[in-house]
């Protein structure tokens, strides 16, 4: 007879477990409409554009902005060619 006790108290422990974990954790996703399910999804695509919209703002404002760099001066300006260097006087080198 113990035994059969013992199972009835599983039994019992299992209902009030069961009717708890549905009571906090209730399962609305399967009653939502296709229309609510079609708003929600266009919802997170939104969001996501939106965070990546952001992360490429976020990304272009941080890039460094390399100075720009002076332009090359006319053919025959003060650039020369030198074919030899001689030096004079210089004991160390």
């Amino acid at each position: 007879m113990l035994g059969c006790r013992a199972r009835q108290w599983q039994f019992t422990t299992f209902v009030v477990v069961a009717t708890w974990v549905t009571g906090v954790f209730p399962v609305t996703a399967a009653f939502l409409s296709p229309a609510d399910r079609d708003t929600i999804q266009q919802q997170q695509r939104d969001l996501l554009q939106q965070n990546q919209q952001q992360r490429q703002e976020l990304q272009r404002s941080l890039t460094p902005v390399l100075p720009k760099t002076p332009a090359a001066t006319a053919p025959g300006g003060p650039c020369f060619a030198i074919t030899t260097i001689r030096l004079e006087g210089a004991s160390h080198l």
